[in-house]
């Protein structure tokens, strides 16, 4: 098992390090780290960049466009562009969408959506938790049925990630009514601006909007618009996730908040001292800090194991769990420094994105928010009870907590 980087990978870090340090906008950077808020514009600016040099889809193979890096260069290239304070790009379209289209999907679809995913022109999300169903998937409800030439389409979805920004959700769906549980069930594109899609916000305790309720009323669309096996798309959907939750890790995340909180540490006060001087918290930032070491490792024998054609076992719900709980730590933390003027969280702030009144209530505020933001990394992408379960009983061979 290889936990280092070879030459060749050392001098590719290099390479993107010295790139990502001439073509990301200071301005872009200073946001990211201050955790402003961008507009939709501003948001695009990177992945345009990232795509003039080719780099817009890193996990694509180069016949779809893609650089065609290993696993080991996607993480790298990952970790230095978000450490860097690049702003985070949503993965559904790179890391879900694009993957199935280039597995199961016809020769038309890969030729219409796989350029426009890797342009920015088509925007994703993905239909799968409903409510009433918790974790499992396979409860779903929402209905499929065929008419002719069509779909026509009757429930909801919820916990939608992005999909008020989104023009096409890859949503699962039950087109056999005669069969339950994992069997029945297909994956359907459905464009969120068709007759009957209704999208309703679900706001978070911080103000920030990430999350949906997505709402199915007689939505009309075409069979051609199936991607893989017509009631057959569980094993597909799994085999998607399972990568989905390794991308959780957020190791550049936790690393870029890392710097930031020792930063805070030493400039912002205790009494005559600054906090970093204070033998507590410098052993809970070193505690945190050591708990992102373990992550790294962990991800890296991940990575190792892939590479090499060996079963991952639990570790991508290791990885999941773990990356929520280092992040978590690491924005708690960093509040924790601000102290008191943490309390200097108005909620409307958020909503509105007007100016709170004073640069150290907007700092603040945005600390705060990004606390009570990462609460959702233990229910995004299943939640952390979940994790806890499947690894219980593939891993340990044990029943649901």
């Amino acid at each position: 098992m290889n936990l280092g980087y070879t030459t060749e990978e050392l001098e590719f870090a290099r390479m993107v390090s010295e790139w990502v340090a001439a073509n990301l906008p200071a301005e872009i950077a200073r946001k990211t780290y201050a955790g402003e808020r961008f507009s939709r514009e501003e948001y695009l600016i990177w992945p345009h960049i990232l795509r003039s040099r080719g780099w817009s889809m890193p996990s694509w193979p180069k016949e779809h466009g893609g650089p065609g890096w290993t696993l080991t260069q996607r993480h790298l290239f990952t970790e230095i562009t978000t450490v860097a304070g690049a702003p985070y790009i949503r993965s559904a379209p790179e890391k879900l969408v694009g993957p199935l289209l280039m597995a199961v999907g016809t020769p038309e679809q890969k030729a219409y959506y796989l350029p426009r995913i890797l342009n920015f022109e088509d925007h994703w999300s993905q239909g799968l938790s409903e409510p009433g169903g918790g974790s499992d998937l396979t409860a779903l409800k929402t209905r499929a049925d065929r008419d002719g030439n069509h779909f026509v389409i009757n429930g909801s979805k919820i916990w939608t990630s992005d999909a008020h920004n989104s023009t096409l959700i890859l949503a699962l769906v039950r087109t056999d009514q005669s069969q339950k549980g994992a069997r029945g069930l297909t994956q359907l594109i459905i464009p969120t601006d068709a007759p009957g899609v209704t999208i309703r916000p679900i706001l978070h305790m911080s103000g920030e909007h990430h999350f949906n309720q997505v709402f199915f009323d007689d939505v009309r669309v075409p069979v051609e618009n199936v991607v893989g096996t017509e009631n057959g798309a569980w094993q597909e959907t799994r085999t998607l996730l399972a990568h989905e939750r390794f991308n959780f890790a957020r190791l550049g995340e936790s690393k870029r908040h890392l710097t930031r909180l020792k930063a805070l540490a030493r400039s912002e006060m205790d009494g005559p001292v600054p906090m970093i001087a204070r033998p507590d918290f410098r052993r809970r930032i070193a505690q945190a800090e050591i708990a992102l070491d373990t992550l790294e490792v962990t991800t890296l024998r991940l990575l190792d194991a892939e590479q090499n054609g060996r079963p991952l076992g639990g570790a991508p719900n290791i990885v999941k769990l773990k990356g929520a709980e280092v992040e978590q730590e690491m924005l708690r933390l960093i509040a924790d420094v601000i102290g008191p003027y943490g309390t200097a969280f108005d909620v409307r702030t958020r909503i509105t994105g007007s100016d709170a009144p004073a640069q150290a209530a907007r700092r603040a505020g945005k600390a705060l928010a990004a606390w009570l933001e990462s609460r959702t990394f233990s229910i995004a992408g299943g939640s952390s009870e979940v994790q806890h379960n499947m690894f219980a009983r593939h891993e340990l061979g044990l029943g649901n907590a």
